[in-house]
């Protein structure tokens, strides 16, 4: 409801094999690197983003007041749980195909797939009905999502859904949390030099997160 996909990353959308129908989706959990091989692969590259990725998330947890031994700590159960959703995601090559992402289950074959999962009372809490049928892009990691809510402790899955807040919302948050989320995700991943002005990260958060509103607002003003 506040906008964080941890868990889940649900969204209403365009069916796409029924352009003339909209459809409930339901994303699994995203990764802190780009892509799958980024966790299970020993490359020289591999292990460099890797390592660098660890040291940003002790660098975040620092900085958001966790002892160093609490920000070690919760990055080894960070890289436990997304190494796993990892091994149950799709590669890049794979995401590139449409059929292979359009998996259309019924709600009852949602419940089946992720047994573990308390999907009417998630729906409930999100203030959504029921739905006939959903899009699951990749059913294998939402399996995977179900199977950790169910064999993780809790204990690791309170960090995980701590990190992931975090980590979230560092983009927003003092200009400590701004520099280091850029020091990783802008220099180590994309090799940018320097961080966009402040003028234009605000207008592309502005037009990522209220676009649609704002160019409903101006097709009123100039062509109503």
């Amino acid at each position: 409801k506040k906008g964080h996909g941890m868990l889940f990353s649900p969204y209403v959308g365009q069916d796409d094999k029924a352009s003339d129908t909209n459809i409930f989706h339901f994303y699994g959990p995203g990764l802190g690197m780009p892509d799958r091989e980024y966790y299970i692969e020993n490359t020289e590259e591999h292990t460099r983003v890797r390592t660098a990725y660890q040291t940003h998330i002790v660098k975040i947890l620092l900085l958001a007041g966790r002892s160093e031994a609490d920000a070690n700590r919760i990055k080894d159960a960070v890289m436990r749980i997304e190494t796993n959703f990892a091994k149950h995601s799709l590669d890049k090559v794979a995401r590139r195909d449409p059929d292979i992402q359009y998996n259309k289950l019924s709600w009852q074959e949602l419940k089946a797939k992720a047994p573990h999962v308390d999907w009417d009372g998630y729906m409930k809490e999100l203030g959504v009905p029921i739905q006939d049928n959903v899009l699951v892009p990749e059913p294998e990691l939402l399996t995977a999502t179900s199977d950790f809510l169910h064999d993780t402790d809790l204990e690791d899955i309170k960090l995980y859904l701590e990190w992931e807040l975090i980590s979230g919302s560092s983009g927003q948050l003092s200009q400590a949390f701004i520099d280091q989320n850029f020091e990783y995700y802008g220099r180590t991943l994309n090799g940018q030099k320097e961080m966009k002005p402040l003028w234009r990260r605000a207008l592309g958060s502005l037009n990522g997160n209220l676009g649609e509103l704002f160019g409903q607002l101006y097709v009123e003003r100039h062509f109503t």
